[in-house]
Order: structure tokens, then C-alpha cells, then sequence
């Protein structure tokens, strides 16, 4: 799904740079409630995906259930989208072998 940078849980995440919790879409003025009552979710944990002072996204998971998710769920999301931006800064830093002249 396309990130709306302009409003809602996942831009407050993007600008903030911490690690979000909305226990119940529903009574939550800071997300897009329409997209969350399409989709069919009341409880959303998001978490920025930063390298250095850049946001390379956001990780986000969602639930159909209000109060779905905790502080030991907060705590998880903090360490997996730690262990996503090293993977993906390392995967980025690897330069591809160099191909050999054919007829070499």
C-alpha cells in the first residue's frame, strides 16, 4: 500500500522517527480512518525504517482487533526494524562481481 506522507499514523511515524502504537483506529484522531475502515483495522503498530537521518520507509503491522497490540510488541517492532535497516543498508552496500570479457 502507497505511504501517505501528507497524514495519518504512518507520516506522524515518518516525521516523528519513533515507533508508533494505536490501540483502536476508531477513537484515533491521528489516523486515516476511512483506509483503516476499508481495510478492515483497529490496532496499528508502525515503526520508521531510518539509516542514518533517512527514512527509507516504515514497517507497519496491523490488526483487525482494537488493543491488539502492547509495549512488548512496541519493544519487537523497535528490534525488527533495526534488524531490516542493517539488512537492507548492508544488501545496498554489496557491489555486484564483475562479469568477465567473453572470449577472454
Amino acid at each position: 500500500m502507497r505511504l501517505q506522507t501528507d497524514s495519518g499514523l504512518s507520516a506522524e511515524c515518518v516525521r516523528t522517527g519513533e515507533v508508533l502504537l494505536c490501540h483502536d483506529a476508531e477513537s484515533n484522531p491521528r489516523v486515516d480512518w476511512p483506509t483503516c475502515r476499508q481495510m478492515g483495522v483497529r490496532s496499528i503498530l508502525v515503526a520508521p525504517l531510518r539509516h542514518f537521518r533517512r527514512t527509507l520507509g516504515v514497517f507497519e503491522v496491523l490488526s483487525s482487533a482494537p488493543h491488539a497490540f502492547d509495549n512488548n510488541d512496541v519493544a519487537t517492532m523497535q528490534f525488527l526494524s533495526g534488524m531490516m535497516v542493517a539488512t537492507i543498508s548492508r544488501l545496498s552496500s554489496l557491489q555486484p562481481a564483475p562479469t568477465a570479457a567473453s572470449g577472454e
